[in-house]
């Protein structure tokens, strides 16, 4: 938003009252601005108080004192806006366009203030409006430029034409030496205000140029205006001569100016006119046209919005304030009809309207009332989808970071060891080196993120989920953004076979297997991933893959690239450790079938009196709950719960929060183990021994929640860290809260690919699982099943002793360790283990049980 300051005491006698900072501040919030600072109490500050307002980037007809002043005391009721006219000269000054203008500055536009009068406060913002809409809506003078003349010092009529910059010689504004335009630009190079402007026409074979009668020139747009022509204090006849690249924005600039300056004229806001004439393209017109603009807008939308039943007249009345001339339409009663003045190029549709009624009428008066319903959202993208489940696998182990999307022409190719492909969006104007291009590349951002870390301790582990840019040509917009996923390890290792584990992960929770060398990659039914060595001047070489995707009834296609950095890289980047990089092109997996496929397989046991209400989202079957069993697989972790109810009254236990408590070690010194402390409400877990460091990853503590309202559950029931590095462990719960029974299982999984397990002096701190049953079930299968089977054991197992009902056993089995890509599991294998699971349990015989997952809309299908 524009900041602008004006003068404190000058806006005050404009307003007609003097205002503490209180009042000023509220009027400006009634009126949709603030005041941003008083420089009143500033002991820096030198010279008269100014107030500093931001304005909204849309209100130009506010960037300057005037446009302020004029529009609160409209605003206030103090004047009514006035009405701009065009003056009748006898004869018309003529500016006539050549046809070689369209090759570089193809739209003009101008104006004649007379008999104006200027003082040095005046002359500044006169100076000032028009910088504030160069840099604003005028895009650095790359869309329009405007310049000013004083009129007694020109004779029309003018011409606007494009000459080669060797034949065009004057003394540019302020110097008396003449020079062509070769040498002005030359001249300007080191000129910190105008050097910034030099690119708009420094590589065009012609430039712009303004002439008089006498072919003197008035200026060269957007560069420099002519000595010869410039205003002064004494300037009694200002021309306004604009150019633009928009028309649109052409006829915007030279209203604004009007309208502001034309009060200070003999006649205030009146304008001369001026003859136009460019035959070449049918822009032959008289400029500027300051009729305002009809409009309509619906009474009843208006109404509807704000809230309110106001009538016509109420609020034409209440409109007058926001500059509009407003009356009740004679065809229609549910209209109105709107004169907009040429001040509010803002105002597009009739919502612009709304939302000037509701401040006149005022904010703080609109009824407040709650909504009576809440829409639904909509389908997410499979692309955010997608996002999300490849985010979650990472965050368990890995730093998600968010470096900028622009970066150095450097950094994205050179560094990188690359050459340019020419598919880099670059900026015209770049402020700084470091933000010359779009990244097409999420690599460059990670480098640069573990440099500015590297003080930190290794290893450093950072991902990102975000798009890149590349040009495209059959776009309107001629470029697209493409969904990437890109992550980073540094430290005194390659990480080489940690990235590999994560790609591993990800893919796994894609639902992609690993498809061994020798099996069929490139048959219709084939799917799933694999790797081949790749060469790539980023990496080193024999130290890269690259990495094939194969989905079902389509091609393979590469999707990534994982590998060492060339020690070359490292050094561009200053990165001291040695490092490994992963990417991929999330667009290029299929991704609706993904966002079927990924969600894990949920367990669930549905009744009549008891409903699914597992895994990442909840089921919404029934409304009763006499049993919940909420499981599922978060960040490679599992909770599961089970209540058994003695009593007719039905009830539920709910696992909701985690946070880290300390721990302490039971009196029992033949048989250590964990304890938890609760009551009525909250369950903490304390540790009773020391684990080793190099495992220990934090402690799991859960809060229990009686009668928890089912219709709020959380998204998901339990979040588990993992305890211990490339280690399954598995910890029973019996929680006994008077004659009730709860039974919770949770299971934290490793990373990826576990190879080793505790030492085995470290086994003897853990007492054996509940039961032999459990114990062999969990050998060699994935954490899915390893739910499953534990489920049915824990619904039939008996509890543990209490110390009393205030207290929880714990018991801890010693971990286990799976093989690589055992993890991995199908839906057929996943219901034939469970139903296998369930016929020998005598206690489920009698319920029905169906494996969920969670289709890409989102709902739960049976499998």
């Amino acid at each position: 938003m524009p900041t602008i300051a004006v003068d404190k005491a000058a806006l005050y006698k404009a307003l007609g009252r003097e205002y503490t900072n209180k009042e000023f501040d509220e009027l400006c919030f009634d009126f949709g601005i603030e005041l941003d600072e008083d420089t009143t109490d500033d002991p820096e500050r030198k010279g008269a108080p100014e107030l500093k307002i931001e304005i909204p980037a849309n209100r130009y007809d506010m960037l300057c004192f005037e446009g302020i002043a004029l529009n609160l005391n409209v605003f206030l009721g103090r004047q009514s806006m006035p009405k701009f006219t065009l003056s009748k000269p006898k004869e018309l000054l003529t500016i006539n366009i050549t046809e070689d203008t369209a090759r570089i500055r193809p739209y003009f536009s101008c104006a004649i203030l007379r008999g104006i009068t200027f003082d040095q406060a005046r002359y500044d913002s006169f100076i000032a409006l028009q910088d504030k809409l160069h840099q604003n809506l005028a895009r650095q003078r790359t869309l329009v430029s405007i310049g000013t003349h004083d009129l007694s010092t020109i004779e029309g009529p003018f011409s606007y034409d494009a000459l080669p910059p060797e034949e065009i010689k004057f003394s540019p504004l302020n110097q008396e030496k003449v020079m062509n335009g070769r040498e002005m630009m030359e001249f300007y190079e080191s000129d910190k205000h105008l050097s910034r402007y030099l690119h708009i026409i420094g590589d065009s074979p012609v430039y712009p140029i303004i002439y008089d009668k006498n072919r003197t020139v008035l200026s060269m747009p957007p560069i420099i205006n002519s000595n010869h022509s410039k205003i002064t204090l004494n300037t009694t006849d200002v021309f306004i001569d604009i150019t633009a690249t928009d028309k649109t924005k052409l006829e915007i600039v030279n209203h604004i100016i009007c309208a502001m300056f034309s009060m200070y004229c003999t006649e205030p806001f009146t304008v001369e006119p001026v003859n136009v004439v460019s035959k070449h393209n049918g822009e032959s017109r008289v400029t500027p046209d300051l009729s305002p603009r009809p409009f309509q807008a619906s009474l009843s939308f208006i109404n509807s919005v704000c809230g309110l039943e106001e009538s016509p007249e109420s609020w034409s009345k209440l409109l007058a304030k926001m500059a509009y001339d407003v009356r009740p339409s004679e065809t229609d009663k549910d209209k109105l009809d709107i004169d907009i003045p040429i001040t509010r190029a803002d105002v597009l549709h009739q919502a612009d309207i709304m939302e000037d009624a509701a401040i006149a009428y005022g904010f703080n008066k609109l009824p407040q009332e709650f909504p009576t319903s809440i829409p639904a959202g909509g389908a997410g993208l499979p692309i955010n989808t997608l996002s999300d489940i490849v985010r979650l696998e990472a965050k368990s182990r890995w730093i998600e970071v968010m470096p900028l999307i622009l970066c150095s022409h450097d950094e994205n190719y050179a560094w990188l060891n690359q050459k340019d492909d020419g598919k880099a969006v670059r900026l015209a104007n770049p402020k700084t080196a470091e933000y010359q291009i779009v990244r097409t590349s999420l690599v460059p951002g990670l480098i640069k993120t573990i440099r500015e870390n590297r003080k930190h301790e290794v290893p450093l582990k950072i991902f990102e989920v975000a798009d890149v840019c590349y040009k495209d040509a059959s776009l309107e917009r001629r470029s697209r953004n493409e969904r990437h996923f890109a992550a980073a390890w540094a430290g005194s290792k390659s990480g080489f076979e940690q990235v590999q584990g994560l790609l591993d992960t990800i893919m796994l929770a894609l639902r992609y297997p690993w498809i061994p060398e020798g099996k069929d990659r490139t048959g219709e039914k084939a799917k799933g991933y694999w790797v081949e060595g790749h060469d790539d001047p980023t990496y080193l070489a024999g130290h890269a893959a690259a990495i094939y995707l194969k989905s079902a009834g389509k091609q393979v296609q590469r999707i990534g690239i994982f590998g060492m950095l060339h020690p070359k890289v490292l050094e561009n980047f200053e990165i001291p450790y040695a490092m490994t990089a992963l990417e991929l092109n999330l667009e290029s997996t299929p991704q609706n079938d993904v966002s079927r496929q990924t969600t894990r397989f949920i367990v669930s046991r549905y009744t009549t009196s008891s409903t699914a209400t597992l895994g990442t989202l909840h089921g919404h079957k029934a409304p009763s709950f006499s049993v919940i069993w909420p499981t599922g697989l978060v960040h490679r972790a599992t909770a599961l719960a089970a209540v058994k109810t003695s009593s007719s009254r039905t009830s539920c236990y709910e696992a909701v929060h985690c946070e880290a408590k300390r721990f302490h070690r039971t009196a029992s010194s033949t048989s250590p183990s964990w304890y938890i402390s609760t009551d009525d409400v909250h369950v903490k877990v304390e540790r009773p021994f020391s684990l080793p460091t190099n495992h220990c990853r934090s402690p799991l503590v859960s809060s229990v929640l009686p009668n928890y309202d089912h219709t709020s559950l959380p998204r998901h029931a339990l979040t588990l860290d993992t305890l211990f590095e490339q280690t399954i462990l598995v910890q029973h719960y019996s929680l006994n809260f008077g004659n009730e029974q709860a039974y919770i299982l949770s299971i934290c999984a490793s990373g990826v690919c576990p190879t080793q397990s505790l030492n085995s002096s470290d086994r003897g701190q853990y007492s054996a699982p509940p039961t032999t049953k459990s114990r062999n079930t969990i050998t060699n299968m994935s954490p899915i099943l390893v739910t499953i089977s534990l489920l049915v054991s824990l619904t039939t197992a008996v509890p543990a002793p209490h110390h009393n009902k205030h207290h929880i056993e714990v018991s801890l089995p010693e971990p286990v360790t799976l093989a690589p890509r055992q993890q991995q599991c199908q839906v057929d294998s996943c219901t034939t283990m469970f139903r296998d699971c369930v016929k020998s349990c005598d206690s489920l015989q009698n319920a029905d049980w169906y494996v969920y997952a969670l289709n890409n809309h989102r709902e739960w299908e049976v499998y």
